[in-house]
C-alpha cells in the first residue's frame, strides 16, 4: 500500500524522511480535513503515530490527539485505531514484526476502562499497559509518572 511518506524526499528504505518545509497542519487546513476518510479505498495508507521525532509531538501522548483527529476528519473510530496499529506498521515497512495481535510480533498493548469504539477519546482511560511482554498496572504507572515528574522538577 502506498504511504505518504513516499513522497517525501529521502524517505527510501533506511533513510528517515522529512515533510516540505510547509508540513501539512490539522489546525491550520480545515479544508482538506476531510481527506483521511477519502484516501484508503482510493489504495492510500493513513499511518497515525509515525511522525515521533516531530518537535513537541510526544510518543504515547499526541497519538491520542491524533486518533481524535481522524475521526473528526471522517475515519470510523475501527479504521482510526488501525491507522495507529496495523496501517502505522505499514508505513514503517515493520508489517511483518508488527502491528498486529499475532503470535511471534512484538505487541505493546493498552487495557482501557472504555471502549474506543464507541468513543475514540476513550484510549485516553488507561488502566494498565502491558509493554515488551511487561504488565503495568495502574499501581505501576503512577510510580513512573511520579518518577517522571520528579525527575523533570530537579532538572
Amino acid at each position: 500500500m502506498p504511504c505518504a511518506r513516499s513522497g517525501w524526499p529521502g524517505s527510501r528504505r533506511g533513510r528517515p524522511g522529512r515533510p516540505s518545509a510547509r508540513p501539512w497542519s490539522w489546525s491550520t487546513s480545515t479544508r482538506s480535513c476531510g481527506w483521511p476518510a477519502t484516501w484508503p479505498p482510493r489504495g492510500g495508507n493513513v499511518g497515525a503515530g509515525t511522525d515521533c521525532g516531530t518537535p513537541f509531538v510526544f510518543p504515547g501522548l499526541a497519538v491520542h490527539d491524533e486518533l481524535e483527529l481522524l475521526v473528526r476528519a471522517g475515519l470510523s473510530p475501527m479504521r482510526a485505531l488501525q491507522a495507529a496499529t496495523r496501517d502505522a506498521a505499514r508505513c514503517a515497512e515493520q508489517e511483518d514484526v508488527a502491528g498486529t495481535v499475532t503470535a511471534g510480533r512484538r505487541a505493546d498493548l493498552l487495557v482501557l476502562d472504555a471502549d474506543p469504539l464507541a468513543d475514540i477519546r476513550n484510549t485516553r482511560r488507561i488502566h494498565a499497559v502491558v509493554a515488551r511482554g511487561r504488565y503495568l498496572g495502574p499501581g505501576q504507572r503512577q510510580r513512573i509518572f511520579d518518577q517522571l515528574e520528579q525527575a523533570a522538577q530537579e532538572a
